[in-house]
């Protein structure tokens, strides 16, 4: 595993489009997959999985940017660091395990500089370096009451955001932008925050407003297996047009850091709105009311699918360390984290492909089966009708539910459905706060794919195939006026 993590890192190029970037005055998905901020639903070092992710500066300006990792029960930072690319630079990383039961650690040879150093880290495997995931933003007297040990860094997700603009012939740039492939000023970076770790940080005068231009993607491999799933960061652009060039462990900016303003394309229109809080404003991007997606469980192939359910925002919502209250949810969630869980009930459908076909209830697996099913964490996965319960077989997830059903189905759709939850036996519809023109967005703000894992016996004589993809949820968005609980009315 240690040569191949190695390699893995070495060999790993991202070929990606240049795409542009327009100024906008609001948060947004970008449709070009480029913008300020990338949020990639989902690592995993379980059960031999490793995660490749890049990040791809497609401006002509540098750009210094934040990156932090969270794992998964609720987003607890397990690592940040400054990372600055330089015009057209790619930086590429992947997030592994020396073993079993260690916790992730994140691994790359790219010479672009970061801070804290990649390269300086005393941590090594095979003469290469890498830095472990901490738990110290969950032990002590940072404890969310749920585990703390290492194990909650070995699933997460992961964003990148754009700090700022490096200016063209800047002190800065002539330190971080690539000559003959390496940046000739990365230690000179680092010192300098090291002697400079307040106020407006070092090089105020080389930088700019954030502007855009990233993109990236990533994947989940399994080498012994020689599977590859490969998935898509969202993408947001417009998110503000500031600078916020921050120390390394500083928590801004963070997602609720945007311009509280948000458009959403719903049935054709622009859906402009103005929000209190910043964090809405993301939210309002990921909002489903219903979610959907593909699986197949086809016994001819082995096949197993999981799906990936990531809250991007949820902490700002349903922890009282961050949101300023003490056991309060804060709308659009409906449970705040207490006994390291905060947990959301969803119903879900289970359909064939044949047009017409039946469309079941799903339940839980248990004892006996057990509906509704909950949603507990930051990052949740869930198993299609897998037999054997336990470790899931694509993701290796240990934060999972399994859906099934009384009725088989090898492959179809399965929906989920977050618009109501009951509360004193009463269906109450679950949505945002509202904006300030009075828009509404029902069920929660959700992200992620489907991976499907395939087999082959007969791939070749005497070879076993194996075989991976990945795909995005698809949402149904309702944006209700304030004050209904029905209805679709907030065109401008």
């Amino acid at each position: 595993m240690a040569w191949h993590a190695k390699s893995i890192v070495q060999g790993f190029v991202a070929g990606i489009g240049l795409a542009a970037t327009n100024a906008s005055v609001a948060v947004h998905l970008n449709n070009d997959s480029t913008g300020q901020v990338l949020v990639y639903p989902y690592y995993t070092v379980q059960s031999g999985n490793q995660t490749l992710i890049s990040v791809r500066n497609t401006s002509q300006l540098g750009k210094a940017l934040k990156l932090r990792i969270f794992e998964g029960r609720n987003s607890r930072e397990v690592l940040s660091l400054n990372l600055y690319l330089g015009p057209e630079d790619i930086w590429t990383a992947a997030i592994f395990a020396t073993g079993d039961s260690a916790p992730g650690a994140l691994i790359s040879n790219d010479t672009s500089c970061t801070v804290p150093q990649l390269n300086q880290s005393e941590e090594r495997i095979n003469g290469l370096p890498y830095r472990s995931f901490s738990n110290v933003n969950y032990l002590s007297f940072n404890s969310d009451g749920g585990p703390t040990t290492l194990e909650r860094t070995r699933e997460g997700h992961v964003e990148i955001i754009e700090m700022a603009t490096i200016l063209t012939n800047s002190p800065l740039a002539a330190l971080v932008n690539h000559e003959a492939g390496t940046p000739p000023g990365c230690d000179a970076v680092a010192r300098e925050w090291l002697s400079n770790p307040g106020g407006s940080g070092p090089y105020f005068s080389s930088i700019s407003a954030a502007s855009g231009g990233l993109t990236g993607t990533a994947a989940i491999v399994n080498s012994a297996e020689g599977i590859s799933i490969n998935f898509s960061p969202e993408t947001l652009d417009g998110f503000y047009r500031i600078s916020e060039h921050t120390r390394p462990d500083s928590p801004i900016p963070s997602l609720r850091s945007a311009k509280p303003e948000s458009i959403v394309l719903h049935k054709g229109e622009a859906i402009h709105s103005s929000w209190s809080n910043s964090e809405d404003a993301v939210s309002a991007l990921f909002m489903a009311e219903r979610l959907h997606n593909e699986f197949t469980n086809e016994a001819a192939l082995n096949a197993a699918s999981e799906w990936v359910l990531t809250f991007p925002t949820k902490r700002f919502y349903t922890d009282s360390a961050l949101n300023g209250l003490t056991a309060i949810p804060v709308r659009p969630f409906t449970r705040a984290m207490a006994n390291g869980v905060a947990c959301e009930v969803a119903d879900h459908y289970i359909s064939d492909r044949s047009g017409g076909g039946f469309r079941a209830p799903a339940v839980s697996s248990g004892f006996p089966p057990r509906p509704p099913i909950s949603y507990c964490h930051s990052v949740n996965t869930a198993t299609i009708q897998q037999q054997i319960l336990g470790v899931s077989r694509v993701l290796g997830s240990r934060t999972l539910n399994n859906i099934s059903t009384l009725l088989t189905v090898p492959s179809g759709w399965l929906e989920i459905d977050f618009s109501s939850v009951v509360s004193n036996g009463v269906p109450v519809t679950r949505a945002m706060r509202a904006s300030l023109e009075g828009h509404v967005f029902v069920g929660l703000p959700v992200i992620g794919f489907s991976a499907v894992r395939l087999e082959n016996n007969s791939a070749a004589p005497g070879i076993r195939g194996y075989y991976g993809g990945a795909s995005n949820h698809k949402r149904k968005i309702r944006c209700a006026p304030v004050g209904t609980t029905s209805g679709e009315n907030c065109s401008d």
